[in-house]
This record gives C-alpha cells, sequence and structure tokens, in this order.
C-alpha cells in the first residue's frame, strides 16, 4: 500500500504494468498533494493502483465534489446521494439538453461532402445523401424523444417545476428580468431559434401542459403564451412552425385536450365489450333490412309471402294489419296498426284483397311498402340475443369496413394480447385474423412492420409470442412471402439504428428470420442482399452470426447447416463477408 502512495506521489521510480482483466476489491481511496489515488487489492494480496492529478479529473472521466465535508461519514453519504441511479438519470438529461449544436459532426460531415461531391459517381451521391438524411432524421429524433422523456420524468414528480420552467425559458429564447420589481421576462441577446427549437417546444408543451399549467404558475404561462402568439404570427417561420403554434394555442384554450384522439390498445374486457356491441348493431341492421323479406308462416291460411303486395294476414294466434279500421283478431296501437308483438291470439285473419300474403305466426311479421311503416316493437319484447363473437363477412372483412393503417396496428396489438392471455388458441387466432384485420389489402404488410419493430425492445415472452404468430399466420396462408420480405428487409438494412438502443437487437433480429429462413420464405442470397447495405462491417458479421446461433437454437444444428452451408450460400455469405471472416464464423457455428 505504502509503495502504491509512492509511485502514485513520484517518490519511486518502478514503472507503471497493465494489470489486465481481473478481479479487484477497492482497498483505499485518498487524495494527498493534489493527486487522486484509488488503491485496489486483487485475491492473492497484490496491490494495485490508479492516480491522476485533480486539475485532470474531468479528462479522466471522473466526478469530484468540490464540497469540504468534516466527516469521512459525511462524506460517503454525499457519495451515495449524488451515484444513485435517478441522480445520474437527472444528470444525462440535464447535459443531453444543454448541447449547444446537436448537429456540429453532422454539419461538418455535410460540408465534407460538398466539396468532394464533384468526385463521385451519381450512384455514390445519392448513397452519400442517404446517409446524411438518415443520421440527420436519427439525430432530430433523438433530440425529441429526450425532450418527450424529460416532460414525462416531470410528470412522474422526479423533476421540479422550476427546471421544467428553465426548458421552456431555453427554448424560447427568454430570461427574467433583474431588478423589475415583478416577473418580467426579456429576449435573449442571441434569440434566434431553429426548427428543432419550435418542434422540441411544442412536444414539450404537449406532454407537460396539462400538468405545469396551473394557478401558481399563471403569470409564467402568460409570458410563455405572449411570446408563442407572436411565433404563431410570424411570417418569416415555416408553415410548419407556425401551425404548430397555432395548435398548441387552441390546445391549451380546450384544458389541453388533444384535437385527434390518440387511440391506444385496449385490454380482452374492451374487446368484448365492442365485440358485442357490434354484434347488436349489426342484428339491429339486419332485422331493419328484413322488413320486406320473407314472413313467417302460421298455421292455417297465415302462410305466403310479404312484401310486394301483401299486408299482414295473421294465420292462427297472428293480428291481422289492414288499410282500414276494422277490428282484427290483434291488438291495436294507437297509430290505427295491429301489434304483432303482444303475443296473445286473435281470430283468424280476414281477406284483404286477392293478392294478400300472409305474415303470421307469434312475433314473425312481413311487410309491404305499399301500406305504410312496419309496426313497431313493443317495450315488453326481449332484446335480441348477444354472440359472443362477431361473426366473419364473406372474404375476411368485418361487414364491409375497410381499416385504416391505425386500427389495424391497434387491433395487431390486440391480438397479441389475446395470444399470449388465453393459452396461445392457434384457432382463435385465426378466426381473428379474419374477423378483424380483413378488408385491408396492406394487412398482412402492416402487421408484420409492427410485431418487427416490438420485437426490438419488448421482453423475452412477448417477443417469443409476435414470431410464433407471424409463423403461424404464414403457414396458414394469411401473410404472404412478400408480406414477410418487405419489412425484414427494412430490419436488417436499419438494425444499426436499433443497436443505439437495444444492443441485443442483432440476435433478436436472427430470432425472426430463423424460421423463415428454414421454410424458404427468405434465402441466403436475399439475406447478403439485404446485409450489404449494412455500412459497418462488424454489423454485416455480426447480422450472420447471429442469424447462423439462433436458426440453431430454433431448428436445430442440421438444419442451420443446410440453409448456411451449401456451396451457393458458402459463396454468396465469402463473398459479403470475406472468405476468411466467414470460414471462422462456420468453424464456431456449423
Amino acid at each position: 500500500e505504502d509503495q502504491c502512495i509512492d509511485v502514485a506521489l513520484g517518490n519511486d521510480d518502478t514503472d507503471p504494468t497493465q494489470r489486465g482483466e481481473m478481479e479487484l476489491t477497492l482497498h483505499r481511496l485518498l487524495i494527498k498533494r493534489g493527486n487522486f489515488i484509488k488503491i485496489m487489492r486483487s485475491g492473492d494480496g497484490q496491490f494495485y493502483m490508479v492516480c491522476f492529478p485533480l486539475s485532470q479529473a474531468e479528462e479522466c472521466g471522473q466526478q469530484l465534489s468540490t464540497k469540504i465535508f468534516t466527516s469521512e461519514i459525511e462524506c460517503q453519504n454525499d457519495a451515495t446521494k449524488m451515484n444513485t441511479f435517478k441522480r445520474s438519470l437527472l444528470n444525462k438529461c440535464e447535459d443531453e439538453f444543454n448541447k449547444q449544436d446537436i448537429y456540429k459532426d453532422w454539419k461538418e460531415d455535410m460540408k465534407e461532402y460538398k466539396k468532394l461531391k464533384a468526385t463521385l459517381s451519381e450512384s455514390e451521391q445519392k448513397e452519400r445523401e442517404e446517409e446524411l438524411e438518415f443520421r440527420r432524421m436519427k439525430i432530430k429524433k433523438q433530440m425529441l424523444g429526450n425532450i418527450k422523456f424529460i416532460g414525462e420524468l416531470y410528470k412522474l414528480g422526479m423533476l421540479k417545476e422550476k427546471i421544467m420552467r428553465f426548458c421552456i425559458q431555453s427554448l424560447l429564447k427568454l430570461e427574467e428580468a433583474e431588478g423589475a420589481g415583478y416577473l418580467q421576462f426579456k429576449n435573449v441577446e442571441d434569440d434566434e431559434m431553429d426548427e428543432e427549437d419550435h418542434e422540441a417546444l411544442c412536444n414539450l408543451f404537449i406532454t407537460i401542459g396539462s400538468t405545469i399549467d396551473n394557478p401558481k404558475a399563471a403569470p409564467y404561462m402568460q409570458a410563455y403564451f405572449q411570446k408563442i402568439h407572436v411565433l404563431g404570427e410570424d411570417k418569416s417561420l415555416s408553415s410548419r412552425s407556425r401551425f404548430a403554434y397555432q395548435d398548441l394555442i387552441d390546445m391549451r384554450s380546450k384544458g389541453w385536450k388533444l384535437r385527434r384522439k390518440v387511440e391506444t390498445a385496449k385490454t380482452l374486457e374492451e374487446i368484448r365489450k365492442e365485440a358485442e356491441r357490434e354484434e347488436r348493431m349489426q342484428q339491429q341492421q339486419s332485422q331493419q333490412n328484413n322488413y320486406g323479406g320473407r314472413g313467417g308462416g302460421g298455421r292455417g291460411r297465415g302462410g305466403g309471402r310479404g312484401g310486394d303486395k301483401g299486408g299482414y294476414r295473421g294465420g292462427r294466434g297472428g293480428g291481422d294489419y289492414r288499410n282500414d279500421n276494422r277490428e282484427s283478431g290483434g291488438r291495436r296501437d294507437n297509430r290505427g296498426y295491429d301489434n304483432q308483438y303482444d303475443n296473445r291470439g286473435g281470430g283468424r285473419g280476414s281477406r284483404n284483397d286477392r293478392n294478400d300474403g300472409g305474415g303470421g305466426g307469434r312475433g314473425n311479421y312481413g311487410y309491404s311498402p305499399n301500406r305504410g311503416p312496419p309496426p313497431m316493437p313493443s317495450s315488453r319484447m326481449a332484446p335480441p340475443p348477444v354472440a359472443p363473437k362477431i361473426l366473419s363477412a364473406p372474404g375476411g372483412r368485418s361487414g364491409g369496413e375497410q381499416f385504416s393503417k391505425e386500427k389495424i396496428e391497434i387491433r395487431a396489438k390486440n391480438m397479441r394480447d389475446e395470444f399470449m392471455n388465453e393459452g396461445r388458441d392457434e384457432k382463435e387466432l385465426l378466426l381473428t385474423m379474419d374477423e378483424n384485420l380483413g378488408g385491408n389489402e396492406k394487412a398482412g404488410n402492416i402487421i408484420v412492420q409492427l410485431y418487427a419493430d416490438k420485437s426490438m425492445d419488448c421482453k423475452a415472452p412477448e417477443r417469443k409470442a409476435m414470431n410464433d404468430i407471424l409463423v403461424i399466420l404464414y403457414k396458414a396462408g394469411k401473410l404472404t412471402k412478400s408480406d414477410i420480405e418487405g419489412p425484414m428487409a427494412d430490419m436488417v438494412e436499419f438494425i444499426d439504428s436499433f443497436v443505439v438502443d437495444s444492443p441485443g437487437a442483432i440476435g433478436f433480429l436472427g430470432e425472426m428470420l430463423a424460421p423463415f429462413l428454414d421454410m424458404k420464405v427468405l434465402d441466403i442470397k436475399w439475406l447478403c442482399e439485404k446485409t450489404a447495405l449494412l455500412m459497418n462491417k462488424k454489423d454485416q458479421k455480426e447480422v450472420i452470426h447471429k442469424a447462423i446461433l439462433e436458426m440453431k437454437k430454433a431448428c436445430g444444428d442440421g438444419s442451420a447447416r443446410a440453409v448456411f452451408g451449401g456451396p451457393n450460400e458458402v459463396k454468396a455469405l465469402e463473398q459479403l463477408l470475406g472468405a476468411g471472416e466467414f470460414q471462422s464464423i462456420a468453424a464456431q457455428c456449423l
């Protein structure tokens, strides 16, 4: 231990050596003569040390407190408080928000591209421009996501209102005027707002508006929206930004209610209630459409067709519907119509004319458009029975309705939840697919795309359920090869962007690809073409490696060798990765 301190202070000429990978335990921390010294101990009793001057702490990635403590316990308590997950999370959010120019690196690359543009071919220019645009959108999406995340933390009570006011004022380029004696704001010197500031500000207010707009904050909100009103009418801004501010003003005036309701996933109970409601509506519509249809046959002279010229002619137990005022066997209501729903028998029906058709029997009726409206059911009539399931219309459509993409996505999420919660019932799954997702020829593609995206950031059971659903639907002919190929191609091409937020994304991609490679829906030629679009050779290698491993796990060694080990497949993979790289993977996995 003493030797470690001497080396740190320069009193010992021992040259430092790399310790390599080993497990060490912290032995002692101290600051001496302006040097930070951390002494650690290995399992065999050897001491190791890390040291650096205090002035270089930030360069070494270390955060040192500037506080002065009276005891070691007080120091440890402060260190524990400052290094909690919550504190680290808030510090990271603050760092991200305070970044001055999030496009700094992107702008430098764009400047470099413009210099070299004349020397590049047309295809190279297009490829480079697409890459730069993708990076720009990724940076923007990340920034807006951080803003929304900060707002959600505030709604959970993890951030104080004062911090949110600081964020709003930073985006609006406002600062409090000093010495005014009351709350007053002024524009900062550099008050130019870029397009991202406008969008970030609107997103932040949409997230936290209903929470922060309270009586205590009224003076601040008045000042903020004073400037927002000005920005909403500023012709120098883009139409998109102006309309966003106007929508924000309208939203506040309506109590922070969104203009368009955002559809969310429904619970199983809500799905059942919706199914019952739709079934009741269908039955009511069916009954109305059948007024002019075939009447029921009563006993005796009550049979025949209702419709063209027929009136209500009851058989035994039926009332007689006439155009005159003569008494009939059934009851009349206050408009002179016989009440067919009374179910109490009358006598034989009288002839109205030669072509009179019957609508006899109890509770059955025929309707003639030449004789006025049909009788209305009485309040004593029982409501139609409710079926537990919606019956599928021909062609897989539900009542002929064509669902939008948003509705299909919501129903696809509900279908996944039902599959997981109801014992993974394949018959029920196929029925649900026919009932709820018909009417749109792109429904299959939308479902595969949704499940592929969700698989990148969900729990393992949910991911397995979605993969199993896709396999079941394809085997049953509910999904086509093109439904699978398009979304999977997008996932392979952009997998590097998913890895940023989900380090295991390439493994999850391998899980999705494995069954479809095994079923010959996808092949190695297709996989190599899509993987070649990745810019990073390391990512290309990882995609192939994980695909082989996941296929071995899901389908067995034999299937993996059959798919990846054929002569043509090996040739394509070697061309993609290089012979040495692929042979190295094959030696490990095949």
